[in-house]
């Protein structure tokens, strides 16, 4: 973990101790662990987390992403439409309730730099979640907060972008999005 080292960003990937994982990864393709203890480990996983969204352009990261298998999620959804806006730390958030209502939109995420897919996505869900202080909080999220928080959570499952692209189209994806990062690290 990276609480007492700068975090810096190479090319696509965060230099946090480790690196944003880059899939394909068995490591994302994990169920995620919850997490039981909220004790410094989980203070510092959170920070190490903060630190490495704000080090990258994205709204959300998941602990996963940096190779913590824990069901930990940091989202920041107005993070490029306001100045203070916050990051939000959620640890084993859970969807508890959803909207009828779909919405289809081109997700991207960090971890498959270049890889773009539509998926359809509740408008709006009820989320159950401990904050950092250990307590129980339940919330209604909606829009593209809804969005963020379903793409995360996915992840905490082992559910990629990748899971999303047809067979047929799999490899064209990846090398389209390896071909990207390659020129972007130049």
């Amino acid at each position: 973990m990276c609480s007492d080292m700068k975090c810096s960003v190479v090319g696509v990937d965060v230099v946090c101790g480790g690196k944003i994982l880059i899939g394909p990864s068995p490591v994302l393709e994990k169920m995620s662990e919850p997490i039981d203890d909220f004790n410094s480990t989980t203070l510092a996983l959170a920070e190490d987390l903060t630190n490495a969204l704000k080090s990258v352009t994205g709204l959300s990261l998941s602990a996963p992403q940096i190779g913590v298998n824990k069901r930990l999620i940091v989202i920041n959804p107005l993070r490029y439409e306001s100045d203070n806006s916050e990051f939000k730390v959620l640890i084993n958030p859970q969807i508890i309730d959803t909207s009828e209502t779909k919405l289809a939109i081109r997700e991207s995420c960090v971890s498959f730099p270049g890889l773009r897919v539509v998926i359809p996505r509740y408008e709006r869900i009820n989320v159950k979640a401990v904050n950092l202080n250990g307590n129980e909080v339940v919330f209604e999220a909606m829009g593209i907060e809804s969005l963020i928080l379903q793409h995360e959570i996915e992840r905490l499952d082992g559910i990629t972008l990748l899971d999303y692209v047809k067979n047929d189209d799999r490899q064209r994806q990846l090398d389209y999005a390896a071909n990207l990062t390659r020129i972007e690290q130049r």
